[in-house]
């Protein structure tokens, strides 16, 4: 996935845009998704998940030191109603543990109803880079499926909240994004983003498994990445100006919101005056 950003702004909107977005979502889902922290900390050295299941060849290197959060995640609308009619309510109940080491990232999702599933996605950001390398992860063994899907955030209309096509602000640099937008834009402020989703169910499914894979693939990597990072782009005004201290507060703010079930009192950030440019 190309993303019009350098790898210093994403690692900051990315985490602008997982707050905000866990604010919008809980605060207006009719089926109660929710994300509840449940631990936060830091690690020295490599995870032994990461080491045995990741791809990227260099990762011991890479994953040897950073941040690990642990959530509790409600699906309820996240998942395809026919899924929902057959689990009950404690199988759309996820654990979240994220190992951020970025630009690496290891994500791994557990079922607190079915342990037989096994989901990871693992993660890739490579600055000055249009996401057209093939070499980023190690080859799939042999029999296991893979499919390569090339998102583009612009394929779909960005617009914001009023319907209005994003223009965005002169003092970001971030022009309407237009079909062929990769191949025009500056590619040092460019990076591509890379995602290895995997997912094995060790458990007879009657013929559902190829379906119920295709419907958690679709919806938890692709629907969420397009939606999430338009958001990003169309939110940019709202966070590109933002130094790595003002973006962990508006973190700790909304933990605490979460924590307290307030969430109507979170305050979103906003551009600051005009005087103050992006970069400061």
């Amino acid at each position: 996935m190309p993303l019009p950003f350098t790898v210093e702004e994403y690692y900051l909107g990315q985490r602008y845009m997982t707050s905000r977005q866990t604010v919008e979502v809980m605060r207006t889902s009719k089926l109660k998704e929710s994300a509840i922290p449940l631990a936060e900390g830091t690690f020295q050295q490599c995870p032994e998940l990461v080491i045995q299941h990741g791809k990227v060849p260099n990762r011991r290197e890479l994953c040897n030191n950073g941040t690990y959060i642990k959530k509790r995640l409600f699906l309820g609308g996240k998942m395809p109603g026919w899924i929902r009619r057959f689990l009950p309510e404690k199988g759309l109940y996820v654990q979240e543990e994220f190992w951020n080491a970025y630009p690496y990232t290891f994500c791994r999702y557990t079922s607190e109803w079915f342990t037989r599933v096994h989901f990871t996605i693992e993660g890739m950001h490579i600055p000055r880079d249009r996401g057209e390398r093939t070499d980023v992860f190690l080859d799939q063994p042999q029999g296991v499926v893979k499919e390569v899907c090339t998102i583009d955030i612009a394929a779909h209309v960005v617009t914001k909240k009023d319907g209005g096509v994003f223009q965005g602000d002169p003092s970001t640099h971030c022009p309407p994004l237009r079909p062929g937008w990769q191949q025009r834009h500056d590619i040092d402020r460019m990076l591509g983003s890379y995602k290895l989703a995997s997912l094995r169910i060790d458990a007879p499914m009657f013929g559902l498994a190829a379906r119920v894979q295709r419907a958690v693939l679709d919806i938890s990597v692709r629907d969420l990445a397009i939606h999430a990072h338009r958001n990003l782009y169309c939110w940019q005004d709202d966070w590109l100006w933002m130094s790595p201290k003002s973006v962990r507060a508006f973190e700790v703010h909304v933990l605490e919101k979460i924590a307290a079930n307030n969430l109507d009192s979170v305050v979103i950030p906003s551009k600051p005056p005009a005087s103050m440019s992006w970069w400061s």
